[in-house]
């Protein structure tokens, strides 16, 4: 896919939602709209962002991704180190891909270790 993009990825003083620049709509690779505009990231997907950017569907063992990101797109105050660290005994928050759940596509209520590997949403930009 041609263009910029930016992971959806809070740091350790700066909200996911603040990095992204209202430039939506937002759709996946299959061109199924998943947000409207930058609000709209601090809600719930319209549908499911569940494929990669090959268009393959990302879910069952390969579910969660890194967002660092709480419901509505604020940071976590765990978030590896600012992405720095792979320590198996810090954690950090992830979404899953295949749930509308409330906010769960950034936020499933807990954490995964960072020792583990993820994937990325990109916006965008």
């Amino acid at each position: 896919m041609p263009g910029t993009f930016k992971a959806w990825l809070s740091g350790d003083t700066t909200d996911a939602l603040s990095r992204i620049r209202d430039v939506g709509p937002w759709y996946r690779v299959d061109n199924v709209k998943i947000f409207d505009n930058k609000a709209g990231l601090a809600g719930v997907p319209l549908a499911p962002p569940y494929k990669d950017e090959n268009g393959d569907y990302v879910g069952y063992h390969g579910y969660y991704v890194w967002t660092g990101a709480l419901n509505g797109g604020t940071k976590d105050s765990s978030t590896c180190e600012g992405w720095t660290t792979s320590g198996a005994n810090r954690a950090t928050t992830v979404g899953m891909v295949d749930n509308l759940n409330v906010t769960w596509w950034t936020d499933v209520g807990y954490g995964d270790l960072c020792a583990g590997s993820n994937h990325l949403y990109c916006l965008q930009q």
